[in-house]
């Protein structure tokens, strides 16, 4: 149970981590969508990142509520895990033009390389 919350956790602070990054490189005058080969016409700024870590991390506070009420609640633990995980790939693999479709597209893409 605690592997699925803390996992979760880790990929959320990575991300808020490389939003901030992503803000100091473009500051610096860094081009980091030409280092990581990002798609140029259709990479994600520092807000959208920010943006996508903040939704993370919500999504995080909701399942860890879920996991700490689960006996007040009268449901299992491994739910509020669950939950997190089964909505982020949800998400992930959404087909409808929403929530970044270009990009979770292009990471589908090289994920499956």
């Amino acid at each position: 149970v605690f592997l699925g919350l803390r996992s979760y956790f880790n990929f959320t602070l990575w991300f808020f981590a490389f939003s901030i990054n992503t803000f100091g490189w473009r500051r610096a005058g860094v081009n980091n969508v030409l280092i990581f080969e990002f798609n140029p016409r259709n990479h994600l700024s520092f807000q959208q990142l920010f943006e996508v870590a903040s939704l993370m991390g919500v999504i995080f506070s909701i399942g860890l509520l879920i996991f700490l009420f689960s006996d007040w609640l009268n449901i299992p633990e491994y739910i509020g895990p669950l939950f997190i995980w089964v909505l982020t790939l949800i998400i992930f693999f959404l087909p409808l033009p929403i929530f970044y479709h270009q990009s979770r597209i292009w990471l589908m893409k090289e994920l499956g390389r």
